[in-house]
């Protein structure tokens, strides 16, 4: 059986801060698409940029779009982490706005430097604004038709644990999405967060990955 570290390990990200801050002041400018080099957002990648991408056309939020992952599976020009440092950079896929009894799936994606086996991964929101009703798995960590073994579990604080591992021998790479998770908006509001509180990827033979979270996705509830 592999040794793993704790999820306060060297590679992990831990929140400053577990609650679920206060959210923002409502902000009118519209959220920008962060894969658009014409996007005013400093984490706009720029033309012919290796940022993170899913492939699709969606609107990919509040993560720094532009991280480049070299060819040779090392960091390159991310603050905080040492350069040839494998790293996992992870990222939102949703809409913004959701109205009072409507759902929204937020999904989790991920993509790495080196191959990623297993990743625990704790979420937190304001449970008086959003109501988890569904977490599925992605196919990141599937990726090749590795078995895996998909846990999670919601606490009564606002937050949803996931843990997700993989039997492959190579590790998962390529840009996919982690976890889906299924707000139920509860009560309208200008703006509510969801945020990683906590993020620890392992690579294969236990291998300490450096994740490099994004910022908190935010939300509007609006009135039906």
């Amino acid at each position: 059986m592999r040794n793993r570290p704790d999820s306060g390990g060297a590679g992990a990200f831990v929140n400053p801060s577990s609650a679920v801050t206060p959210p923002p002041p409502a902000v009118n400018n519209p959220t920008p698409n962060l894969n658009s080099p014409n996007s005013a957002n400093p984490y706009a990648p720029n033309a012919g940029s290796p940022g993170f991408n899913d492939g699709s056309n969606n609107n990919l939020n509040g993560t720094p779009a532009s991280t480049p992952i070299s060819s040779g599976g090392e960091l390159s020009g991310v603050g905080g982490v040492t350069s040839g440092t494998p790293i996992a950079v992870v990222q939102w896929q949703s809409q913004n706005q959701v109205a009072v009894g409507g759902t929204v799936a937020v999904g989790v994606l991920m993509q790495a430097s080196q191959g990623v086996d297993s990743v625990p991964m704790t979420l937190g929101y304001d449970n008086t604004k959003l109501q988890v009703v569904g977490v599925t798995e992605g196919p990141f960590l599937r990726h090749g038709g590795s078995p895996t073994s998909f846990s999670s579990r919601i606490t009564s604080n606002g937050q949803v644990m996931i843990s997700d591992t993989s039997a492959s021998s190579v590790g998962a790479t390529a840009s996919a999405v982690f976890a889906t998770v299924t707000f139920r908006a509860l009560a309208a509001t200008a703006a509510t967060d969801v945020q990683v509180v906590s993020v620890a990827p392992l690579g294969v033979n236990g291998v300490v990955i450096s994740a490099v979270p994004p910022t908190p996705l935010v939300l509007q509830v609006t009135q039906p």
